[in-house]
């Protein structure tokens, strides 16, 4: 039986309205997950959420996109953001959840 043991997955997210705030509380209840980044267009929102976490915060999805601190990228944004805001994520090796 192996030892190894697993790292937690870092999260980002990236929409700090009321939905993200409850995607948070999920990841952080469970023992696998550690946000690390959250981003929304208002900075103080994001702040707001990131900071009980000890997450950093910024209003540029670009930044969080290509930080080394997230391994997956949660998108919960409004529907027309979806898809350019997940192919970005993809493309820079990040699994990627849209609610």
């Amino acid at each position: 039986m192996s030892t190894q043991r697993l790292e937690k997955v870092r999260v980002g997210i990236v929409g700090a309205g009321a939905m993200g705030s409850v995607i948070a509380s999920f990841f952080a209840s469970h023992g696998g997950y550690q946000v690390t980044y959250v981003c929304d267009v208002v900075e103080k929102q994001a702040r707001t959420l990131a900071d009980p976490f000890g997450a950093d915060a910024t209003t540029n999805v670009d930044e969080l996109i290509s930080s080394p601190k997230v391994d997956l990228v949660y998108i919960v944004t409004p529907p027309k953001f979806h898809a350019s805001m997940s192919i970005a994520a993809l493309s820079h090796n990040k699994h990627v959840l849209v609610r």
